[in-house]
């Protein structure tokens, strides 16, 4: 924050770009179970609605 009031604002886009870095690589995911299981969970509850939600709204999700 110093430098922002050394450089008169000059340096403030620097100083968002750094801070989000920081905040980006001090995320962590603390799972309370197997990663794997969550996954096969989730693909079990699958449902059409889904995909006619992408035609509705016409998005295009190439896999």
């Amino acid at each position: 924050m110093v430098h922002v009031l050394w450089t008169l604002g000059l340096y403030k886009q620097f100083v968002a770009i750094r801070l989000a870095r920081y905040r980006i690589e001090r995320v962590a995911l603390l799972p309370r179970g197997s990663i794997d299981e969550f996954v096969a969970g989730l693909q079990t509850n699958t449902s059409a609605a889904g995909e006619e939600m992408t035609e509705m709204f016409d998005f295009d999700i190439a896999l």
